[in-house]
């Protein structure tokens, strides 16, 4: 039994190892097979063998979902997307022969369909300017893009060409191409196998249709590995639908052959009007996808990059889709095709309905543009940029909103196909002087000036500081308060006298309201400020709001660097109660807080007005947030009565020229603020409204830059108001109107950046030549 035992085991070892042996053969075989397989899948241009499939596998490409509709208040639209059907190539398993005749084919329908096919070859490598003019039957030659320092880079990147250097011990069709005849004989001969060497003249390809081959192989090319796996290669991005029809019923003429929808973000003319509200889009970045990939973003997608696009992305976005696309197969000399399954339809994005008209927008910008204009002709200062914003007083709406210099969301979106709004877009990304992407209305902060004197006004009758009938001080033209010596720029010789808080406020006499604030004290002007809004977050729907600066105590011994100077003085008090010293806030939190004086409530400013489906459902109403405040109606009342004066001030030009007679009762407040010094000193035209003065409506708030005088500010609020109210516009702003549908784009002064860019470019050319270039000249 022992032996019999250990001779029964001799015989499972070797049949295990025989079975063992087998197996292994087995796994060796398959490697081997595989290994074979996988270097069949040489980098595009080698030779692909033919693959047969005993059976084909469906697959799917993402669709991106439409964009959703971005809408003004009446619900014309400003940014849209639209559907393009693109063309793309997915492997078939040709051979050179058979790829290379289905790209020309390919190549004559574009042409007849008038398609502008994918061609980044051409950004190296290109028919010479003459040979274009002689197509398609004359002589061609062929020129590089680029330098030769480049061309070689791109010829040796490892991923591409992996060409080696012209010095390397390699054969000489491995080595670097710098004649471009020597580069094109590669690609026929070598890379994509067009022709064949042997044939010794004998060519297939006319030299022009060559070159079309030459153009869609190199897609393929730079692609290859994922086309290799199945990814379809995009060959034409906006195909007409008789094209993609054709394509769709001849699958076995053009094997590989897949078309898709894809949506484009567009925006109408009149957007440029609404630039700082709407944003822009842009190709979506690292972080982004990291962050949205789980909501179904793709890497492909685009996301708002500012503005409405961006603060609505969620919304605006939609969900992607799938559409299948089939595999094709072949079985001896056939081809066989496997449709795909699974399509899912792309959901498209909401649509975002805006507060704003388009009208009222319009004649913001004109206003705004006209503006400027008067303060240059008038020398009153350079008007370097301009900015104002209307809100509902009850509700927070947003009700125009605007700043100039301003950019055209449109050139972001033809980046790679538009030179002229590539350079536009990019200059105004780059341009730290002019700083066409930031709006002003909610991204920058400025000094209030006088117009800060209302908050001051409010704090004192609410502390009971002044009350009716007990509110006057004495202006004497030259004072020392707080420590310091002062003169009334009004009166500075005599003064203005025993004067009440109306008439302080209609004079804007500083040395009023130096006395009125000290008396009121910084602890309480600041807190009132507070809760006004002012120095805070308003909370507003838009991107990159700036907080703002506030005065007190504790914010300058923040700030300041020697002890001496993180005191704080009576003298501080004094430039607080006027809007200067660290006073700096946003135009919005300016209209904001006047709306809040003359309405007893902080309310949120919001630009969007409601969201919806794409199918109309409601999916997310105006959202409003109202703060009520404890202000007394005495108080509240000492305040409008001032400001409801002003207009019949004849000492203010503008203001009582554009509401003496208004047929609306305005109450206002103007104030011009010094910035600089020196030379440079500067003065800053800032103007609030609201209207009507017996149940106010809506607030404005103006400001210019390098605009002298607050009062001529006053214009931009007449021209919105005439808007609000359905008045026939100033002769002037009728002018301006006519000239948008001329000119649109002198509105957002991109003339004026672009002559300050040809003279950024002067000075650089001199600096780099030290020679003096033409003053006309645009680039070095």
């Amino acid at each position: 039994m022992k032996d019999l035992k250990v001779s029964r085991s001799s015989n499972d070892n070797g049949f295990r190892f025989n079975r063992y042996s087998i197996i292994a053969l087995l796994v060796i075989v398959s490697l081997a097979a595989i290994f074979i397989k996988t270097s069949s899948f040489q980098f595009a241009g080698r030779k692909q063998e033919p693959v047969s499939f005993s059976q084909g596998e469906g697959r799917q490409m993402t669709v991106q979902a439409p964009r959703g509709l971005i809408v003004d208040r009446s619900g014309q639209t400003l940014a849209y997307s639209e559907r393009k059907d693109q063309l793309y190539l997915a492997f078939a398993g040709l051979d050179d022969f058979e790829l290379n005749r289905q790209l020309l084919e390919l190549a004559k329908l574009f042409e007849q369909y008038g398609v502008q096919a994918e061609h980044s070859l051409t950004n190296y490598f290109d028919l010479s300017s003459a040979s274009k003019e002689r197509l398609p039957d004359g002589e061609l030659a062929f020129v590089f893009k680029k330098d030769l320092d480049e061309i070689a880079a791109w010829q040796q990147n490892k991923n591409l060409f992996n060409l080696a250097p012209s010095t390397a011990r390699v054969a000489n069709y491995l080595k670097v191409k710098l004649e471009p005849e020597q580069f094109y004989e590669y690609l026929l001969y070598d890379l994509f196998r067009i022709e064949s060497r042997t044939a010794k003249g004998n060519l297939y390809y006319t030299r022009y249709e060559a070159w079309q081959i030459m153009q869609l192989r190199y897609e393929i090319y730079v692609n290859n590995w994922t086309f290799q796996q199945g990814e379809p290669v995009l060959l034409a991005d906006n195909i007409p639908a008789s094209l993609r029809d054709m394509a769709l019923e001849q699958k076995e003429k053009f094997p590989g052959l897949v078309t898709k929808p894809s949506y484009y973000r567009m925006y109408t003319d009149d957007s440029r009007y609404f630039s700082h509200i709407l944003g822009y889009v842009g190709p979506i970045s690292s972080s982004e996808y990291e962050r949205l990939s789980d909501f179904g973003y793709q890497i492909t997608d685009i996301t708002g990059k500012a503005g409405i696009e961006y603060t609505a992305e969620r919304y605006l976005h939609g969900d992607n889709g799938r559409v299948p696309y089939g595999t094709w197969y072949r079985d001896a000399d056939e081809f066989s095709y496997l449709p795909g399954q699974g399509q899912i339809e792309a959901k498209p994005g909401a649509t975002v309905r805006l507060n704003q008209d388009i009208y009222t927008q319009k004649v913001l910008y004109a206003s705004l543009y006209d503006t400027m204009l008067e303060v240059r002709e008038r020398k009153l200062g350079n008007a370097d940029s301009a900015s104002a914003v209307m809100m509902d007083i009850a509700t927070g709406r947003v009700l125009a909103m605007g700043s100039i210099p301003s950019f055209q969301p449109a050139d972001f979106l033809q980046l790679d196909q538009d030179n002229e709004a590539a350079k536009r877009a990019v200059a105004d990304l780059l341009d730290t002087k002019h700083k066409p992407m930031l709006n002003r209305c909610v991204g920058e902060t400025y000094a209030p000036a006088s117009t800060f004197k209302t908050v001051t006004a409010l704090a004192g009758a609410m502390e009971e500081v002044i009350s009716p009938g007990n509110d006057k001080y004495e202006c004497k033209g030259k004072e020392n308060i707080g420590y310091k010596n002062w003169v009334c720029y009004g009166e500075p010789e005599h003064g203005h006298g025993w004067i009440s808080l109306a008439e302080g406020l209609v004079y804007s006499c500083n040395l009023y309201f130096f006395k009125l604030g000290l008396d009121i004290g910084i602890e309480a002007l600041s807190s009132y400020a507070a809760q006004l809004g002012l120095g805070e977050y308003t909370g507003i729907d838009l991107p990159g709001e700036a907080k703002g600066i506030r005065p007190s105590p504790e914010l300058k011994a923040q700030t300041r660097l020697t002890p001496g100077d993180q005191e704080w003085y009576p003298a501080d008090t004094c430039q607080t109660s006027i809007g200067q010293f660290d006073n700096a806030y946003t135009v919005t939190q300016m209209v904001r807080s006047i709306a809040a004086i003359v309405s007893n409530q902080l309310v949120t400013p919001h630009v969007i007005m409601d969201i919806e489906s794409a199918d109309g459902r409601l999916i997310r109403p105006e959202q409003k947030s109202i703060s009520q405040l404890n202000f007394k109606q005495q108080a509240m009342d000492m305040v409008t009565d001032g400001m409801s004066q002003l207009k019949y001030y004849e000492k203010s030009n503008f203001t009582h020229k554009n509401f003496g007679d208004y047929p609306i009762n305005v109450g206002a407040k103007t104030g011009t603020a010094e910035v600089g010094l020196g030379q440079d000193l500067t003065a800053n035209a800032v103007f609030i409204c609201f209207a009507p003065v017996e149940d106010p409506q809506v607030a404005i708030a103006c400001f210019v830059e390098g605009g002298g005088k607050g009062d001529i500010t006053s214009n931009i609020a007449r021209d919105l108001l005439d808007a609000y109210y359905g008045y026939e516009p100033r002769t002037e702003i009728q002018q301006r109107l006519a000239e948008m549908d001329q000119d649109p784009e002198k509105f957002l002064l991109i003339h004026e950046r672009e002559e300050y860019q040809a003279e950024e470019a002067r000075k650089r050319a001199e600096e780099e030549t030290g020679e003096t270039a033409p003053a006309d000249s645009g680039t070095p």
